[in-house]
């Protein structure tokens, strides 16, 4: 499965980075600003994720310490978004190649409800999705 998936790590104390990374995810930013603040800077790490569901865009982030790793997803419903972040938390490996193959693998499962995760989500991501990570990845990159 080729999904849009944009990546985003930092320090949580480089501000212009902080600032890139929340600018990308408006749609989510108030919730995720509230997790980062409530679990200050704990060293054990903690996972959550985050759904738009106009956008169809969830953000899956993960905080240890001072350092945080989010990972962004086009084209996900909600409950797709809960299936992948409950599986993940066992995952602790947040690199990309790792997470890539992880959310890969979960929408390739077969469902385990009615209505959940079908085999027809795995199709390929649109031109205009990857345009819109591509924008994003360079925003954060600069």
């Amino acid at each position: 499965m080729d999904r849009t998936i944009v990546p985003a790590a930092m320090q949580r104390n480089d501000r212009y980075k902080m600032a890139s990374f929340l600018d990308s995810i408006p749609e989510v930013v108030a919730e995720v600003e509230q997790f980062l603040q409530a679990r200050g800077s704990l060293p054990v790490p903690t996972f959550r994720h985050f759904h738009h569901k106009k956008s169809l865009k969830a953000s899956f982030v993960a905080a240890t310490g001072e350092r945080l790793t989010c990972f962004t997803v086009w084209g996900l419903t909600s409950g797709q978004a809960t299936l992948i972040d409950g599986k993940l938390s066992e995952n602790e490996r947040w690199d990309l190649p790792a997470f890539r193959a992880a959310v890969s693998r979960i929408m390739c499962e077969p469902p385990h409800r009615e209505n959940e995760v079908s085999i027809e989500a795995c199709g390929g991501s649109t031109s205009h999705h990857d345009a819109r990570a591509n924008h994003h990845l360079k925003r954060l990159m600069r």
